[in-house]
């Protein structure tokens, strides 16, 4: 089963973090306009809680499907509060369509997903499926690092009743894809295998090398050949 990452955020700090960009033309049911995801390293892999706000402004439940947003390289995915199993299915794009019942009102929905990393690093690659007036990524301060070209950084963001580094950007163009690089990560069996990578990649260069030294030369080939005769 996914481990999955605990919340550090209260559920009243959540809901007053989502709902500070609310979703625009609030008709039936939407998605709101900030998408949170708090992230925390593993071992050769990245633990995610993403974080958003659905309204439903009918005075009645409906069912919807909505177009959600993850990171490409996401390899595992499972849902928290508000989320079955079967209100999840994965496109053929790599897309995650969120179909389900909604109650009136504001609906808190989390699920969390797992990033696989490579000699402590790992590439997040957003693209956003539907309109997103912010993104967000949240990480314990000073446990890992985050860049990312165009995105705001900030550092000893309080909240939770602890200290967080965060990127955020806002107004996503749909289909455009936005990269986000952590660094800091364990390092588990990836090392090693990087590292007999490069001892490989030595030993057949260092035995191009050898062999191209060793080997015999045109005149003392020709040499060898008439001393047989």
């Amino acid at each position: 089963m996914l481990r999955l990452y605990q919340n550090l955020l209260t559920v009243s700090f959540i809901l007053t973090l989502l709902l500070t960009i609310p979703p625009k033309g609030m008709s039936e049911v939407k998605l709101g306009g900030r998408h949170v995801y708090i992230l925390h390293g593993g071992i050769d892999v990245v633990w995610g809680t993403y974080l958003f706000l659905v309204t439903n402004s009918s005075d009645s439940p409906i069912k919807a499907s909505l177009n959600l947003t993850l990171p490409q390289e996401t390899i595992d995915f499972q849902g928290h509060s508000g989320i079955q199993k079967d209100d999840l299915e994965l496109g053929p794009d790599g897309g995650l369509t969120l179909s389900k019942e909604f109650q009136k009102g504001e609906n808190l929905i989390s699920l969390g997903f797992k990033v696989p990393a490579w000699n402590g690093e790992a590439i997040l690659n957003f693209q956003a499926k539907s309109p997103i007036k912010q993104l967000a990524l949240f990480t314990k301060k000073k446990t890992l690092g985050m860049s990312a070209p165009g995105f705001t950084v900030a550092t000893d963001v309080s909240f939770g009743g602890g200290k967080f580094d965060s990127l955020t950007i806002d107004d996503l163009a749909s289909e455009k894809t936005y990269t986000v690089t952590i660094t800091g990560l364990a390092k588990g069996r990836s090392h090693y295998t990087y590292a007999g990578l490069i001892i490989v990649s030595l030993m057949f260069i260092f035995g191009g090398i050898l062999s191209w030294k060793t080997r015999p030369t045109g005149n003392i080939a020709e040499n060898d050949l008439s001393d047989q005769t």
